[in-house]
């Protein structure tokens, strides 16, 4: 890409709206302030943040909000002694266990 860098990111509009749900327009007068980042550019980041599924707009109401970040499984905790448990279990146990 050539040109002039770019200034904002999907990023700062995700800081802008955290903790709050605007209207279009009042998120584009938040950014406006906050991050001194023109028009077009706020809806060109808009819409990537809506295609990276970062935020969306709810359909009630046409406020905008953050998609919450999927989080991974977090595996179940064996403690010690179960796994020792575990460890000790004979291999030969009938089909029915």
């Amino acid at each position: 890409m050539t040109g002039r860098p770019r200034k904002h990111s999907v990023e700062d509009l995700v800081d802008c709206l955290r903790q709050h749900s605007f209207t279009t327009g009042e998120f584009q007068q938040r950014a406006a302030e906050t991050l001194d980042i023109s028009r077009a550019a706020f809806y060109r980041l808009l819409k990537a943040g809506q295609e990276q599924y970062r935020f969306r707009q709810h359909g009630v109401d046409g406020t905008w909000r953050l998609i919450p970040e999927k989080t991974e499984p977090v595996p179940p905790v064996v403690s010690e002694s179960q796994n020792k448990s575990l460890e000790a279990a004979p291999d030969d146990l009938p089909p029915s266990w």
